[in-house]
């Protein structure tokens, strides 16, 4: 992470950084049983890596937003927003 922050100084646009979080573990873990698409061991090693990864996200000073994907609309709308207000340019492709 270190590195990566001395690298980010010298871009421009500078990068922003978004977690997308579960609502819960639990949660997740019933989304990727109902696409039934995955085993038991499949969906136990996402979880554990789901676990580590939503504990990082989470973490102040990791992801300059974090965004709980509870509802799609929602999400997606917040995602929007956050880049509209931090990448200002980019509201020129709202129009299509």
């Amino acid at each position: 992470v270190k590195k990566l922050k001395e690298i980010e100084e010298h871009m421009d646009p500078k990068p922003y950084y978004m977690f997308i979080s579960p609502p819960s573990i639990e949660q997740l873990e019933l989304r990727l049983r109902a696409r039934n698409t995955e085993s038991d061991a499949q969906i136990a090693t996402r979880i554990s890596a789901a676990e580590a990864e939503v504990r990082f996200g989470k973490q102040a000073g990791n992801f300059d937003k974090v965004i709980v994907n509870d509802i799609l609309e929602d999400t997606f709308s917040e995602i929007k927003t956050a880049l509209g207000l931090e990448y200002e340019h980019l509201a020129a492709f709202d129009a299509r």
